[in-house]
């Protein structure tokens, strides 16, 4: 690769890692082309992306991160990325590569942090988006939904009250 063209991929790295808030660094050693394929289908099922790239160019656009990222560019690293559920992308790695016995995690970026291997495994096992989305609407109608029932048990009684003075006459 010349000059010009390993710059084009580190300014295209930079960008990615802007507009990604969430990227896991694998070690993809021993993927066949097969798995590869199939980890690249199940990525973009959900809107992610699975990119083979030289450390070296890697380590090149996250030059100004903190150390701790640079130093797990050791061994073949792949990147998985997308930009909308850390959840869903984490819990798609995590299965492929439990099915498969290849895949190791590095680390990644969250929002541009660095996380480590077992903050990713934590993030996968989270409910997803629309899961946490519907506990929380429940959390936020249950107070009105007791008070509702709260108020409306006297009338309910009283109802009733006069249903049995009725047939008691």
């Amino acid at each position: 690769m010349r000059r010009k063209e390993k710059e084009q991929i580190v300014n295209e790295l930079k960008e990615k890692f802007k507009q990604n808030e969430n990227i896991i660094f694998v070690d993809f050693k021993g993927i066949s082309v097969a798995q590869s394929n199939e980890l690249r289908r199940r990525m973009r099922e959900n809107n992610s992306y699975f990119k083979v790239i030289k450390n070296r160019l890697m380590k090149k656009a996250l030059e100004s991160m903190d150390n701790k990222i640079i130093s797990i560019f050791r061994g073949p690293t792949a990147i998985v990325y997308n930009n909308h559920d850390p959840v869903k992308l984490a819990k798609a790695l995590i299965s492929f590569s439990n099915e498969n016995n290849i895949l190791r995690i590095k680390g990644g970026l969250l929002r541009g942090k660095f996380i480590e291997e077992n903050k990713i495994k934590e993030i996968a096992n989270l409910p997803s988006k629309e899961t946490l989305m519907v506990k929380f609407a429940f959390l936020m109608a249950s107070p009105l939904i007791n008070m509702l029932q709260l108020l409306k048990t006297p009338i309910m009684n009283f109802g009733i009250l006069l249903q049995q003075l009725r047939d008691k006459k």
